[in-house]
């Protein structure tokens, strides 16, 4: 299942792709928003083999997930694998300069089911996909605003 997100922000891609990055600000937001993550291995700053393990509650049962950096191309690409039950996810964040201080973020995921469980799982999702599709629209057009808001201020 592959699912894809487009978003125009009015900031520079330089800056965008800065932000997405700022990988302490994300763990921070992560931790709010309950989940337990600390970075096991990789270079520091993170680059390319960065790895994360995580805690989090889906569906009423606690899971844990190992995230890798698979990929880190400032300005333009950062792409993510990560394991959780049985899925493999591949995430892919690119940043392409549309003007001098406009950008666009393109976020795409692909989700493999390894397990029948895991199968299970992704059933729903596919079912429902243009609910799904118009969630994630929401919640990545919600965090580009609040990203764009972000970078207004510090200018």
């Amino acid at each position: 299942m592959e699912l894809e997100s487009r978003q125009d922000l009015e900031a520079p891609q330089d800056e965008v792709f800065a932000a997405l990055s700022d990988f302490p600000m994300v763990e921070r937001k992560l931790m709010q928003q309950g989940v337990d993550i600390r970075r096991c291995a990789g270079p520091e700053p993170a680059g390319s083999g960065t790895r994360w393990h995580a805690r989090f509650k889906l569906q009423g049962k606690q899971r844990e997930a190992e995230v890798t950096l698979e990929r880190y191309q400032p300005p333009c690409e950062m792409v993510f694998v990560l394991s959780v039950a049985g899925i493999v996810a591949r995430l892919k964040i690119a940043v392409e300069a549309l003007s001098e201080d406009r950008s666009r973020v393109v976020v795409s995921c692909e989700l493999v089911a390894k397990t029948l469980s895991a199968r299970l799982m992704l059933q729903p999702l596919k079912l429902n996909r243009g609910k799904v599709e118009r969630k994630v629209d929401a919640r990545i057009a919600e965090y580009a605003r609040d990203l764009e808001g972000r970078l207004s201020r510090s200018a």
